[in-house]
């Protein structure tokens, strides 16, 4: 489902593409060739994108064509060739971006009809640290950030590359899903636990089930309501919650000893190595 202006609604299945008015009446019904569909997006052109199994395509309701970009290893200004198109997205410069499971990122360039590839590459940390993105996303200061299998990259537009960002408690995270409260701090949904993160001073918060979290499986799906709250989507459900109420706890956590190991062996209440005060 997607919608650009808020006033119509677009929703795609296997076989047919619909537009609905906020009201939930049906303003058109398109038959698609058949395909398994991981993305859809509205753009500000009013052009419809679909991302797919083994590619991805334009539909466009003002002339009711579609135009297919089929994955193709042998072509290199083609969409490239990955098991599907997880994520689209498009930036304030009006750009397309995908994110894919198994080949990166993808830039279309429309003057071109084609597309530049960002992927990973070995030992290079001016390249994506995965090339299975779950999430692209474009905060206040209009800064790319995109959330992989292995953690966190940044798109740098005068370079035109993305680098990961340096963090050890980012590192080998799964993130499905990235929002940014009002002040500035982003929020990275991952498969274990919620992250808050003030990139500017590189300051990292990790919450869980510990913290109030409903489940520490975080999901893809996830908004900022209007009133600044946020909603994340997780394995137990639907979870909302205002962040700046979200504050470290300043109770002194208590330590107990539960085993003792002296030169790798266990140590019993009664052992030797004990000495009561009576």
């Amino acid at each position: 489902m997607s919608s650009y202006d808020k006033k119509t609604i677009w929703v795609a299945d296997t076989g047919s593409i619909y537009q609905f008015t906020e009201a939930g009446e049906t303003i058109r019904k398109t038959n698609r060739k058949p395909a398994e569909l991981f993305g859809l997006l509205e753009t500000s052109a009013g052009l419809v994108w679909t991302g797919e199994v083994l590619g991805a395509r334009i539909y466009d309701p003002k002339t009711d064509t579609t135009v297919y970009f089929d994955c193709d290893s042998n072509d290199p200004n083609g969409i490239g060739y990955f098991h599907r198109a997880n994520e689209l997205f498009e930036d304030y410069k009006n750009q397309i971006w995908i994110g894919t499971n198994g080949d990166g990122v993808k830039r279309y360039v429309s003057e071109k009809n084609q597309f530049v590839h960002y992927r990973h590459e070995i030992g290079n940390t001016a390249t994506v640290n995965n090339n299975f993105i779950n999430v692209i996303f474009e905060d206040a200061d209009r800064s790319l950030w995109v959330g992989t299998n292995s953690g966190l990259c940044s798109y740098d537009p005068q370079k035109d590359l993305f680098n990961q960002y340096d963090n050890s408690l980012l590192k080998d995270r799964i993130i499905n899903s990235i929002e940014q409260d009002g002040k500035g701090n982003l929020w990275l949904g991952t498969r274990n636990g919620l992250i808050k993160l003030d990139a500017k001073n590189n300051v990292v918060r990790i919450l869980n089930e510990q913290d109030g979290l409903i489940s520490q499986k975080i999901n893809v799906s996830s908004s900022v309501t209007e009133k600044g709250d946020m909603v994340f989507s997780t394995n137990a459900g639907l979870m909302t919650f205002n962040p700046e109420k979200v504050v470290p706890s300043t109770k002194t956590p208590s330590v107990y000893i539960s085993k003792l190991w002296v030169n790798n062996e266990l140590v019993s209440p009664n052992s030797d190595y004990i000495k009561k005060k009576y």
